[in-house]
């Protein structure tokens, strides 16, 4: 969905980017904490299985829970997922107060919000893009859904 000339763009269809904006933040956010509690279940575990194994003198277990536990530590620090989760939050949360108020406001003042949220919103995963647009579409009552892929599927349940 791409925002047009003012006159080229209706206030309903701004309106409905607005919406979109807030289900992608919504999948968006979801999937990034999901992913931090997965990481987190790993450490958790990996680091007990590191103690157990050790204590029982069970060193090809205490390697591989501690790589385990390292990679899991390593992509955690790479990825930020909780942070990223946060930043999703918060826009999905400017989403929400700029649909309150959309139709209290003239198109362009809408418009010219929307671009800012847009500005200041954290790139998202793109594979949510089409579940976002049809968690959009079936919030306003229609099936004029698009088909998704068996990874856009895929996406969507870990969200």
């Amino acid at each position: 969905m791409t925002i047009g000339a003012p006159e080229a763009v209706t206030h309903g269809e701004l309106v409905s980017q607005v919406r979109y904006g807030y289900w992608f933040n919504h999948l968006c956010e979801r999937l990034y904490g999901r992913i931090d509690l997965c990481l987190n279940f790993v450490q958790l575990v990996g680091g007990s299985a590191v103690a157990v194994a050790t204590m029982q003198s069970v060193p090809s277990v205490a390697t591989i829970a501690g790589v385990l536990l390292a990679a899991a530590a390593a992509v955690s620090l790479l990825m930020h997922p909780a942070v990223k989760a946060e930043r999703h939050l918060r826009a999905k949360c400017g989403y929400l107060d700029l649909e309150a108020r959309s139709w209290d406001v003239e198109s362009a003042v809408l418009m010219r919000e929307l671009t800012e949220l847009r500005k200041g919103a954290p790139a998202g995963w793109d594979v949510l893009a089409v579940p976002a647009f049809n968690a959009t579409v079936r919030a306003i009552g229609s099936d004029a859904t698009i088909p998704e892929t068996g990874l856009q599927k895929f996406a969507r349940a870990l969200a």
